[in-house]
């Protein structure tokens, strides 16, 4: 699981090399790198907060886990749209007054890329969930899957000679996809798993 997800973590920055060459590369690690910023500052605390509450709902009151998983949603949602409007809005204005206006395409980037970056800011610590329930083979699944779509992108931009920013936004549609998949398998798997905890069933949580 770790491997596939480095690889879909880099596969992107090779592609873009590979296909567009170092300037599209750069505009687009600038523009990822900005776009991660809200990513990086919330997404990494609100994951070990949630890890920690949903440790402890799921042994004390396993019932309340779907609440716990909704509420975070709802308030990660609120501040991954709040940075996806400001660069979907205003990315190329914004890139080219702080970089230069040679960097104005990267804001374009940043503006598609926005919308994946804010669905992954939701998705990234609630899908701790699968790991919480020993459901790895799912996550591992997943990360297959992600990794196979970018590079369906790159292979469909490749064939049919797209430009830049279309491979970017087709990027970032698979993206959002994938995120919103990873968001519902978590989700749907927790009713099983409560309902198992509900017949006294022991979990790893209890017998470590």
């Amino acid at each position: 699981g770790s491997f596939l997800n480095s690889a879909g973590l880099y596969l992107p920055a090779i592609g873009f090399a590979t296909l567009y060459g170092p300037v599209v590369a750069g505009w687009f690690a600038l523009a990822e790198r900005m776009v991660k910023l809200p990513l990086t500052l919330i997404g990494n605390s609100a994951a070990q907060v949630y890890m920690g509450e949903a440790a402890a709902k799921a042994r004390q009151a396993p019932g309340g886990m779907r609440a716990l998983f909704k509420s975070f949603a709802i308030k990660l949602s609120v501040f991954g749209l709040l940075p996806a409007v400001v660069f979907f809005s205003g990315g190329p204005v914004i890139f080219g007054a702080v970089f230069g206006p040679d960097w104005a395409t990267a804001g374009t980037i940043a503006k598609w890329l926005s919308l994946a970056s804010a669905v992954r800011l939701v998705a990234s610590p609630l899908s701790q969930t699968l790991s919480l329930m020993e459901r790895q083979g799912i996550q591992v699944l997943w990360e297959g899957s992600r990794v196979a779509c970018i590079g369906a992108v790159f292979w469909l931009a490749h064939s049919y000679g797209w430009e830049p920013v279309t491979c970017v936004l087709s990027y970032s549609l698979v993206m959002m996809a994938s995120y919103l998949t990873i968001i519902a398998l978590s989700w749907f798997a927790l009713p099983a798993w409560t309902a198992g905890r509900g017949r006294n069933q022991p979990s790893a949580l209890e017998t470590t």
